[in-house]
């Protein structure tokens, strides 16, 4: 049963129509006319060195700044080791790597898988935390959907993911036409190199075209007829829907440059192999299947992508576009439980493409312990998630700052394992960290938007943010806790149960994305706010103004702010606001023209 809380008496219900509308008017005003300025909550965060890769065996930065294993995909200008500074290149200086793309210099990062192996527990208190099993309760919705898990590689053989996997059906069928296996080193019988190990070691997008000395060699890639299998075109070794890969049938592997997102192919016996699959497991493992566990959306089909080596490092590239994948793939969720200390304007020009299409991005905010979230999930655009534990406090080890978003469980997991000894049953008990806790929001977003495909990602995030625990909260955020600890149960009933606020704001002028605004925008999508007051929730969405050198409108979309400061615009915060859903019933418009109406009513 879901249940509307009742209005307020109508005398008080005016005085607080009247009261939220003059804050909003004047507010907004205010930035307009000079009056009186609100503070913009700028992120001025201490920023830790980077992360320390280079010493690991598969590291991407060497004493000599060579790459040792960065790795690329087959579709894209976008190279490395190439000494001259053509688009699309990185290239050396005393300093650090740098990507040269489409004319502009871009700092080359190295991320890292961010969880914290300890001692086995299988407790699985966290799905009670959260109300989880109150919302399985709740069928999934009719819309289909998919979660883009970027880490490791997977344990594809695992019990929990059978029928899971997303399939390319450009990729899938029969043919009459094959190339030839792709041999690594040992199978072709000569000596171990760069030259024959299957890893594009330069990352321009082009397998064993490098020489030299390396301790690293991948999996031959054997086509239909050498593997003993039908002719088909998931293994004919050819690029049947020419986007670029060969053979993607299930998903890609940007740190390897191949399509095989399988655990273990180069590192077998690192313990980061199984990242990848502890994450997928706590998103979307099979549920009702008398073994293991079940995942946050279980209905959901995983698109694996492999950005990290069996170490657990990779780099710019590998994750950026690993995002674009997700992105062209149209994953209605993509799930980042890696992260790195410093700002990656290359990678976030990937994450703004990736939301302009429809997707949510999510990411660890990192297990530091300090004000110092991780990036990508310290970009506003992001979902940042933080570890809570079972007191509904954060974990000490989850790192907080003005970009967190939420909480979710984070330690004791109990999840899907990949091991060499077992490939399709093996668990893992007490896994912990912010990458755990990510795929808990993933998967809940997943599970959300099977119920609202025509929501925009503002509107979805909303109806999380408004709808958490939060314990420990005065105010509407607090760097430590963000907007508080996800509840699964309220989150979906909020896009079951429709609201009938008195009044819904709209803006105007607008622009196009999800300005707030009466003209239909590029997408066809208006997004309006409403009292918060109504129904006792605490606005999360910002109201920016953006101003341009020849207009100014109105947003709550983190995204737009962004992509309109990457165009020269400046943005000013004005206040925090409550998003209404596309199902809900307003008694009453309020369209609001602040460039003349407020002017109006000063004069």
């Amino acid at each position: 049963m879901f249940s509307v809380v009742q209005p307020k008496s109508n005398m008080k219900k005016r005085k607080t129509l009247l009261a939220s509308m003059i804050v909003m008017l004047f507010a907004v005003f205010a930035a307009i006319s000079g009056i009186s300025k609100l503070p913009t909550p700028e992120p001025n965060l201490p920023r830790p060195k980077s992360v320390a890769i280079n010493e690991q065996s598969e590291s991407i930065l060497s004493e000599d700044n060579s790459i040792s294993q960065g790795k690329a995909n087959n579709n894209t200008s976008d190279s490395v080791a190439v000494p001259t500074a053509t688009d699309g290149a990185i290239i050396s200086d005393d300093q650090q790597r740098v990507i040269s793309a489409k004319g502009i210099s871009y700092p080359l990062r190295s991320y890292e898988a961010l969880s914290i192996p300890n001692d086995p527990n299988a407790n699985q208190w966290w799905v009670q935390n959260i109300d989880l099993d109150e919302a399985w309760d709740i069928p999934e919705g009719n819309n289909p959907t998919t979660i883009a898990i970027i880490d490791t590689g997977f344990a594809l053989k695992h019990q929990e993911f059978t029928g899971r996997w997303y399939q390319n059906n450009g990729e899938k069928g029969a043919t009459v036409n094959e190339s030839a296996s792709d041999l690594n080193c040992t199978d072709q019988s000569i000596a171990l190199t760069k030259a024959c190990n299957n890893i594009d070691d330069d990352s321009d997008g082009i397998n064993d075209n490098e020489s030299g000395a390396t301790s690293n060699q991948n999996v031959s890639f054997l086509n239909c007829t050498d593997s003993n299998q039908s002719l088909d075109k998931s293994c004919n070794r050819i690029d049947d829907d020419n986007n670029g890969y060969i053979d993607d049938l299930t998903g890609w592997d940007f740190i390897n440059g191949d399509s095989s997102v399988q655990a273990g192919e180069t590192n077998p016996n690192e313990s980061n192999a199984s990242h990848g699959s502890y994450v997928a497991g706590v998103a979307a493992a099979n549920s009702n299947n008398n073994v293991g566990l079940a995942g946050v959306s279980s209905n959901s089909t995983i698109l694996p992508i492999q950005a990290l080596a069996d170490t657990g490092s990779g780099h710019t590239l590998s994750v950026a576009r690993s995002v674009d994948y997700a992105a062209d793939k149209g994953a209605d969720v993509i799930s980042l439980s890696l992260g790195t200390d410093l700002s990656d304007a290359y990678l976030q020009d990937s994450i703004l493409n990736a939301i302009s299409k429809g997707s949510v991005v999510v990411a660890a905010s990192g297990n530091n312990g300090c004000n110092c979230v991780s990036y990508p999930a310290n970009y506003e655009e992001v979902v940042a998630v933080g570890a809570s534990n079972s007191s509904n406090n954060p974990y000490s080890f989850s790192n907080y700052g003005a970009n967190l978003d939420v909480l979710a469980p984070g330690a004791g997991f109990y999840t899907t394992k990949w091991s060499v000894a077992n490939q399709t049953s093996d668990y893992a008990s007490n896994i912990a960290g912010t990458s755990l806790a990510t795929p808990v929001v993933s998967g809940l977003l997943a599970r959300m938007r099977s119920y609202a495909p025509n929501a925009s990602t503002t509107e979805l995030i909303a109806a999380m943010t408004e709808n958490t625990l939060r314990t420990g909260l005065t105010t509407a955020h607090a760097d430590t806790r963000g907007f508080g600890i996800v509840k699964a149960y309220s989150s979906v009933a909020r896009l079951l149960n429709h609201y009938t606020p008195p009044v819904t704001y709209e803006f105007s002028p607008v622009s196009s994305g999800e300005t707030l605004g009466i003209e239909t925008t590029k997408d066809g999508h208006k997004v309006r706010t409403y009292d918060c007051g109504t129904y006792g929730e605490f606005g999360t969405s910002p109201l920016y103004q953006i101003t341009s050198s020849d207009t100014k409108y109105f947003t709550s979309s983190y995204a737009e702010r962004a992509a309109s400061h990457n165009t020269g615009s400046s943005s000013q915060f004005l206040a925090r606001v409550c998003i209404l859903q596309t199902h809900d019933r307003p008694q009453l418009l309020r369209i609001i023209n602040p460039l003349i109406e407020f002017r109006n009513i000063l004069q």
